[in-house]
Formats: C-alpha cells, sequence, structure tokens
C-alpha cells in the first residue's frame, strides 16, 4: 500500500460507484483498499462508508486528500462492485480497528500527543513513555518503535481485539506479564527488532545509535487505517551526520505492518528482526523478479523464553541486494541504499483466534507474500 496519511471524510457530495479489483487466485480477508483522489467523489463533506457485496465499511480519508482507504473482505480473483456513499443512521457505528499512538507522562498525567520532539534529557527506561516510545496497532498485533538511540521495533501479542498500547505501563501491572489483553513477547536486545530498519556496519546490521533529534508523528490513527512516522536526525554514519524517515503502517485486521524508510543519500540501509535460537529459519521458495518475497523465523523466542513466535520481512525481489546473517539479526540490504520499502509481520503463537503452529505460520507468510505480489486496486465502474 502505498504511504498516505489519513483522517476522517467528510462529504455532501454524491455517491461514487467504482470497481475493486482482485488479481489475486485466492480470497482476502480484512483487504486494505486504496481508492486514489481522482476516483473519489468531488466535495466530500461528512463521514462516508464503502458498501461491497453487502458489507458496510468505514471510508478513511488522507489528510491532505490524495487517497482514501477501507477494508474489505474480497473474492478470489474478481472484480466487486464498490459504492462510495454518505454514512446514514442505520450503518453500523464505526468502531476503532487501528491505532497509532505518542502516549508520554507530562506533569504526572498520562496523555497521548499528536507529535512529540523527544528532549534531550529522555535516556533509555527513563518514565517520559510508557511503552518506551511510539506504537502502532490492529486487532491482531502490537508494534512500538523505540523513540531513543535504539529506533528498533518491538512486538505486542494480544489476546483481545481492542486498541491496547494507549493504555500500558502507566503504573498497572507490567505489560512484560501477560495481562487479559495479552503482553509484550518480542526480546529486542542489540538487534533490529521485530523488523526494525537500522545502518550496515561493517558487515553488520546495526542499531542507529545518536540521532541528536527525534521527531514522531501520528499520520493516521483508526478507524480502519493507522500510520507513525519517526524521524531521526544528526546520527552518525562514518563521522557525518545523517538523517533517516521512516513510516509504519497498518490496516484493520491485518498483523502486517507496511513501511518506507529515506534516509541521506549513502546511508546504507538495512531492515531486519533478530536471531535467536531454538528457531527455523523460512525463506519463500519460488519467487519472481517483481514480486514479494520474505525471509522469516518461527520458534520459542518470546521474551519470557516459553512461547512460539513467528516473525516474517517481506520485500520486493526487485529492490534489494542481497540477505544477510550476521548473528545478532537476519536482515535484507536494500539496491537503493538511502530508500527501502518492506514490510513485517509477527504471531504469537498464545494470542486469541491466531496462529499457533509452525504450519500455519508458513502457510500465511507464503499467502501474505502472494498478496503483495498481486495488490489490489480500484478503477471507475465505467472501466
Amino acid at each position: 500500500m502505498a504511504a498516505i496519511v489519513l483522517t476522517a471524510i467528510t462529504s455532501f457530495a454524491a455517491p461514487a460507484r467504482l470497481t475493486i479489483h482482485n488479481p489475486f487466485a485466492l480470497e482476502r480477508s480484512a483487504a486494505p483498499v486504496e481508492i486514489p483522489a481522482s476516483l473519489l467523489p468531488h466535495g466530500i463533506h461528512g463521514p462516508w462508508v464503502a458498501v461491497a457485496n453487502g458489507q458496510i465499511a468505514p471510508l478513511q480519508l488522507e489528510k491532505n486528500g490524495r487517497a482514501a482507504v477501507t477494508v474489505l473482505d474480497l473474492p478470489a480473483n474478481g472484480k466487486v462492485p464498490l459504492l462510495l456513499r454518505p454514512r446514514t443512521g442505520s450503518d453500523p457505528a464505526p468502531a476503532e480497528l487501528a491505532r497509532a499512538t505518542i502516549p508520554i507522562k507530562d506533569a504526572g498525567v498520562y496523555r497521548e500527543v499528536g507529535r512529540f520532539l523527544v528532549p534531550k534529557t529522555h535516556v533509555i527506561h527513563d518514565p517520559l513513555f510508557p511503552i518506551e516510545g511510539a506504537g502502532w496497532e490492529s486487532g491482531r498485533v502490537g508494534y512500538r518503535v523505540y523513540l531513543d538511540t535504539r529506533n528498533a521495533t518491538d512486538v505486542f501479542g494480544k489476546k483481545l481485539p481492542a486498541p491496547t498500547l494507549h493504555t500500558i505501563g502507566q503504573g498497572t501491572a507490567s505489560y512484560h506479564e501477560e495481562g487479559v489483553w495479552g503482553m509484550d513477547v518480542w526480546h529486542v536486545g542489540d538487534s533490529l527488532g521485530g523488523g526494525g530498519v537500522g545502518v550496515l556496519r561493517n558487515g553488520m546490521a546495526t542499531q542507529l545509535g545518536d540521532p541528536k533529534r527525534i521527531v514522531a508523528t501520528v499520520d493516521a490513527s483508526g478507524p480502519v487505517f493507522a500510520a507513525l512516522r519517526v524521524e531521526d536526525k544528526g546520527f552518525t554514519f562514518e563521522r557525518h551526520a545523517r538523517n533517516l524517515v521512516v513510516r509504519y503502517s497498518i490496516a484493520a485486521g491485518s498483523r502486517l505492518s507496511m513501511n518506507t524508510a529515506v534516509a541521506t543519500p549513502g546511508t546504507p540501509l538495512v531492515a531486519g528482526f533478530g536471531k535467536y535460537p531454538n528457531t527455523v529459519f523460512i525463506r519463500s521458495q519460488n519467487g519472481s523478479p517483481s514480486g514479494w518475497e520474505y525471509i522469516a523465523t518461527w520458534g520459542r523466542q518470546s521474551e519470557n523464553g516459553k512461547d512460539d513466535i513467528g516473525v516474517a520481512l517481506f520485500y520486493p525481489s526487485s529492490e534489494i541486494v542481497r540477505t544477510g546473517d550476521d548473528g545478532r539479526s537476519y536482515f535484507v540490504v536494500f539496491k537503493n541504499p538511502a530508500k527501502a520499502r518492506y514490510a513485517f509481520a509477527a504471531a504469537w503463537a498464545r494470542e486469541g483466534n491466531g496462529i499457533s503452529s509452525e504450519t500455519g505460520f508458513r502457510a500465511y507468510i507464503d499467502r501474505t507474500a502472494g498478496e503483495l505480489s498481486d495488490p489490489v486496486f480500484v478503477t471507475s465502474a465505467r472501466k
């Protein structure tokens, strides 16, 4: 999915009739459908919905009006009529199924902010952030990125579908211990985390290390799409100051985080996840030059050392030079060293109604690579 910034749609415009195309050979569940601005009704004002095959779903518009997103189930290899219209009182209320959050502690009170400049006085494990950074989540999984020298990503396993990350770590039970909602399941250590971005230094996939300025921004937060942007400015590579902007996004009903990263030219970006014992390494087979591939692991790699977790990193095969293993992280090196496009996903075997076995995880990552290679698109109903 393209990088977009979303907010609620408003419109008095006439309804629009479009067509969703699913070129993939299998049905898609909770498929994100992006609608370009050229196909949106002119003069939108008020909450709108998308209607397809009897499904009624919220329609979410990016702030600058360049596109909108909805999430729908789609039949295999076919076309589906799509109606965009104003929401009525008989339509289901839009539930929050995706959320991005920057929770902070300010004068002893926890609150969420839409944008935050991390103060220079912040150090790892101080009480400024109840989750040590910012998060984005669906009902399937939660992710966070540390807003400090690490810039690594982490995984929260979920047993309940409601947004959670804006409520945890605030003086109640530790999120490292299992609660009704789930828990922090991944161990980051010195690795890139569960799908983070770093820099290749002497053959090692390393964390950023020393940014002089960190700014986090909530680009979108529900009801069906969430996105978080993090800017790290002034970190050092080869004795020169560099900048990095990473955007993480997730759609309702999905465990897949779609990500883009742009750095100062000449910065060798890598993306990857931690390598741990008691795991099976998995990589895609029969990939195509124009498609998406993956590297993944499954096994007892949870932070508590007891639970099975699967983690996967997906990438367009035409955009990477190679995959790597430095003993600490599995990673990919991008052809354009300062610009990266990839996705990652995690599955906790004990999550609610999720993926509980290696077989199930392998099926999920194979299917996801296929869906990424054959993306959904929308046209006018006249085509």
